[in-house]
């Protein structure tokens, strides 16, 4: 069996299991392995070692890709010979043979209130004119950013995953923003009706930060006219 064929089999039993970010993730891996494959003439399934995937890897490094990128290559490979192991039989040549490259995992710093307050309050306008730096024209999409920024803040959801969002996945009777195609394809954030409202690890990394979100929440609402009781009630 050819490797495409190979592949095409694995996704015909799990592409729906799969998001699509996993699906787009994986598919590149295979695609990228399989030029691999073609480049060291090895063209049957079946003659696919552990030590291909281990030069396959290491190969990736010496190309100048990080651990986490290589780290994510070994899953995708992995998946796919995992699945192989049951439904055709092969022997799975990565589980307890070819290492998972080490990812050294940092603990993200959260931002804090005065760079939250300044990064929305930077919407505002545009860069200062050239030879007049005391001169800044406001943006028109100044409260779409905001919005934007305080969605990314208040429920710290991964830029791909707000690109992702349409209006049908908000649910203002309940104040819940349905995130489609996250980790497990569907991560609820939940809201207060009426308020922004952020975890309570964020809350004490950053001591006052609710109140500033209920500012930058009043600022957006006066630029439309509206009060924050108008804006509740309606």
């Amino acid at each position: 069996m050819d490797f495409e064929e190979f592949t095409r089999r694995y996704w015909r039993a799990n592409q729906r299991d799969k998001s699509p970010n996993t699906f787009n993730d994986y598919s590149r891996t295979f695609t990228r392995f399989s030029a691999w494959l073609a480049d060291h003439q090895v063209d049957q399934v079946e003659a696919i070692t552990s030590d291909h995937v281990d030069d396959y890897l290491n190969d990736l490094k010496d190309a100048g890709l990080g651990p986490h990128t290589i780290s994510n290559q070994w899953t995708a490979l992995s998946s796919l010979w995992t699945w192989a192991a049951v439904k055709l039989s092969l022997p799975h040549i990565i589980r307890g043979s070819v290492a998972c490259p080490h990812v050294k995992r940092q603990q993200p710093q959260p931002y804090t209130e005065l760079e939250i307050k300044a990064m929305v309050r930077a919407t505002a306008y545009n860069a200062p004119w050239r030879g007049r730096p005391e001169v800044a024209s406001k943006r028109h999409l100044a409260l779409r950013d905001k919005a934007i920024l305080i969605t990314m803040v208040d429920t710290g959801i991964r830029a791909t995953e707000l690109c992702d969002l349409e209006v049908k996945d908000y649910d203002p009777k309940v104040g819940q923003l349905v995130i489609r195609h996250g980790k497990g394809d569907k991560i609820p954030a939940l809201y207060e009706p009426g308020e922004f409202v952020v975890s309570n690890a964020m809350l004490k990394k950053a001591p006052g930060l609710r109140d500033q979100l209920h500012e930058l929440r009043e600022e957006t609402l006066e630029s439309q006219g509206k009060t924050v009781e108008q804006a509740d009630a309606e």
